[in-house]
């Protein structure tokens, strides 16, 4: 064995690598290893107390969560005829209307696709049996 850890056990416990053997097997109930017999047998008892370091635990509460922020909506201008006019501000639903028509071109052209390759595998497979 190292030398370190004959150093770390003789300060720790008060006996080397050796020691240890003989006090592990006589804790469960071995045969004494040959040679040792000229040795006492060490006592386990630690010449230092280990300290006890506490892991990191948060006591605080949980961390809240921040709060949405709401854009405020953009004032449209509206004009009507023979009216001044008027400063009214954007419906909500009009911002979600603006935010889903991408969406909905995006599924239209995935469903002209779907159509598209369907025809021609259905065309391709009456082209076979025809000829």
């Amino acid at each position: 064995m190292a030398p370190q850890f004959d150093e770390a056990l003789q300060q720790a416990y008060g006996f080397d690598i050796e020691g240890f053997e003989d006090v592990w097997r006589a804790e469960i109930g071995a045969q004494p290893r040959s040679g040792s017999a000229t040795k006492p047998t060490p006592t386990l008892v630690p010449t230092m107390v280990p300290t006890f370091v506490p892991a990191s635990v948060s006591i605080a509460a949980p961390t809240p969560v921040p709060a949405r922020e709401r854009p405020t909506p953009t004032p449209i201008v509206i004009a009507q005829a023979g009216a001044p006019a008027a400063t009214v501000s954007a419906p909500a639903a009009e911002s979600s209307l603006t935010n889903s028509v991408p969406m909905v071109l995006i599924i239209a052209a995935v469903v002209v696709v779907i159509a598209v390759i369907s025809i021609v595998i259905v065309s391709r497979r009456t082209q076979r049996t025809n000829v």
